[in-house]
């Protein structure tokens, strides 16, 4: 199997699990009308494996100075959160932004050289999250979905107890 690259955000709380592609070079951003994939909280790990490697394998690597680098000017990025919040209200049943946000945890990952590095963020308050440093985890893209969807739920657990 030959690896590939990707990016994904992943956002967490007792309810659901939200799976978004992101485009990129180097470093992974949202996209308007980007990949998403949402499951219930007890989904299993090996749905969430799954459901990682599906939303890796749409998202987008881009070579820098071509024609679609527009989506890294901030008004993008901010219009692409606010689409992936009113899908979040619009589909689940979430009363507004901030109620969809409250415990929402989150994990940056990006996939290179078949690894899958997941960067845990522990949620600040609104729609903010730092990431808590030293704090990685790194699954092989060959592991199974099982394998993976368990390192998810780990760095997921990880933001918690941050």
């Amino acid at each position: 199997m030959e690896s590939m690259n990707g990016f994904a955000a992943i956002h967490a709380n007792n309810r659901i699990f939200s799976f978004i592609s992101r485009t990129g070079y180097s470093f992974g951003v949202a996209e308007r009308g980007g990949f998403r994939k949402y499951l219930t909280a007890d989904a299993s790990d090996e749905a969430v494996g799954e459901s990682l490697m599906q939303t890796l394998a749409k998202s987008r690597v881009v070579t820098p100075g071509g024609k679609r680098m527009d989506f890294y000017q901030p008004k993008n990025v901010e219009k692409a959160f606010v689409e992936w919040l009113n899908d979040m209200v619009g589909k689940h049943g979430y009363a507004s932004h901030d109620a969809a946000l409250e415990k929402m945890e989150y994990v940056r990952v990006e996939m290179t050289g078949g690894l899958i590095h997941l960067h845990p963020y522990r949620h600040s308050g609104g729609d903010r999250w730092e990431q808590l440093m030293g704090a990685d985890f790194t699954v092989s893209e060959g592991a199974g979905a099982k394998a993976v969807g368990a390192a998810v739920r780990a760095a997921l657990n990880r933001c918690l107890e941050g």
